[in-house]
């Protein structure tokens, strides 16, 4: 009997490891989307109403997404003068290190580096570029999901059953 909870315990744990891979991808691509939604809207308001950064970054950071509270700070930062390319550090950390984007990261450093520095035009045609960098990974990210998805669930409980036969 204790084989047996130890065998189903085994297959349930590898189980939930695949399900935690394929969970990472599924977010990444989760805050791809909500980045470019972001940069979307930045681009929009740049060159229809000539919304301030701050205002346009505490607004993001009051929707509660996935990266709010370093949006909150780089509005924050924004708001007390600081240029654009530095009061975003805090993100592109974000998304380097914790949210494993790195891609991302470098296309918002980008963008970044022209917020506040030219006119409502150029920041739109940088946000332009930026979103169609972020699609193009958001893409990538999809297919890779849908490819490797059900590999990534099937091969680690594959590995828990094989486990499980060789502890039995």
């Amino acid at each position: 009997m204790i084989r047996l909870l130890g065998a189903a315990l085994l297959l349930l744990g590898a189980l939930l490891a695949g399900q935690a891979l394929t969970g990472l991808l599924r977010r990444k691509r989760a805050v791809l989307r909500e980045l470019r939604g972001f940069v979307e809207t930045l681009q929009a308001e740049l060159l229809q109403r000539g919304t301030p950064l701050p205002e346009l970054f505490a607004r993001q950071a009051d929707r509660r997404g996935l990266l709010w509270e370093s949006v909150r700070d780089c509005g924050k930062a924004l708001a007390r003068g600081v240029p654009a390319d530095r009061a975003m550090e805090p993100l592109l950390e974000t998304l380097k290190t914790g949210e494993a984007l790195p891609e991302a990261a470098a296309a918002l450093g980008e963008l970044s580096r022209a917020l506040g520095k030219y006119d409502a035009g150029t920041q739109a045609e940088r946000c332009l570029q930026t979103c169609a960098r972020l699609e193009e990974q958001e893409k990538q990210l999809w297919t890779t999901l849908t490819e490797k998805g059900r590999l990534y669930r099937a091969l680690s409980f594959s590995a828990g059953a094989v486990l499980a036969l060789m502890l039995w």
